[in-house]
């Protein structure tokens, strides 16, 4: 039944209430209440289940939404950002070892051992 929530209002099936609002607004002009009450209860019928306090994750996971699908996407989104990050992590850990160690060898000098006097 909750795909056909989504159904109704014409979005896949998403956590984002944002995008439910946005479609039942959208779908009111082609139902709306005076012209087509059938489908003007059906619409507003779906988007209050939608609507309630916890009801959008549960609907999405009772419409078998394809995570592995989602999941992948977000992956070609982030992975590479995220690779060049952890890369950049590695440079910034050997730039503080070598910041910290010039700071110990510094610190144990005399002022005239370092300026060559």
């Amino acid at each position: 039944m909750s795909a056909g929530l989504f159904a109704i209002l014409g979005i896949a099936p998403t956590t984002d209430l944002a995008a439910v609002k946005r479609a039942y607004f959208s779908a009111l002009k082609q139902h709306p209440p005076h012209a087509d009450p059938e489908g003007f209860r059906q619409l507003r019928d779906a988007y209050e289940a939608l609507s309630k306090p916890g009801a959008l994750p549960s609907a999405v996971f009772a419409a078998g939404a394809r995570v592995d699908d989602d999941l992948k996407a977000l992956d070609a989104v982030w992975d590479a950002p995220l690779t060049e990050a952890r890369a950049n992590r590695g440079a910034d850990l050997d730039a503080a070892e070598t910041r910290a160690r010039f700071a110990r060898w510094i610190s144990a000098k005399r002022w005239g051992d370092v300026i060559g006097g």
